[in-house]
Formats: structure tokens, C-alpha cells, sequence
């Protein structure tokens, strides 16, 4: 069986260019690269709309419309947080 898995290229002068580009953003705008209070405002509504729409499944929902209205929403906000929590936590 052979080794069919993705490689790059031994250059790295994509990534130098990219890192040099962000490094001045940061440097000419004055903004910190981490610590960023809207990331942390986003993650909390994106929580609270997570957290809402189980209890609300959970304890409040009486007809299937309600339910299936709620489980969509619980769907979407356990995507979002999936796509933005998690993209935010693993790029730093």
C-alpha cells in the first residue's frame, strides 16, 4: 500500500509573506492580537443562544412546531459555535 497523503512544498516563503503581512496589520492598527473583546462578546451570545434553545426544547416546547423550531435553532448555534468558537480558539 502506498503513502497517498497531502504534502507541500519544502518552500516556506508563503507563509513568510502572510506572517510578515499580519505582523504589520497588528503593528500600523494598534490592535492587540489576542484578548480581542468582541471574540469574547460573540462567544457569549453564541453560548447563551446554545444554552437557551436546549432549555427551551427541553422544558418549555409543547407542540412539534415549537420543537422543531427549537432544535433548528439548537442546530444553528451548535454549528456556529463549531465554526466560530472553535475556528477563533485554534488560530490563536
Amino acid at each position: 500500500m502506498t503513502d497517498r497523503s497531502l504534502r507541500f512544498a519544502g518552500d516556506s516563503s508563503f507563509y513568510v509573506e502572510v506572517r510578515r503581512r499580519v505582523d504589520e496589520f497588528f503593528e500600523s492598527t494598534g490592535r492587540r492580537r489576542r484578548d480581542c473583546p468582541q471574540m469574547y462578546m460573540k462567544t457569549a451570545i453564541l453560548l447563551a443562544c446554545f444554552a437557551a434553545s436546549y432549555v427551551l426544547l427541553v422544558f418549555v416546547a409543547t407542540t412539534w412546531q415549537q420543537a422543531l423550531l427549537l432544535a433548528m435553532m439548537l442546530g444553528l448555534a451548535t454549528a456556529a459555535i463549531g465554526f466560530n468558537v472553535q475556528h477563533d480558539g485554534s488560530t490563536g
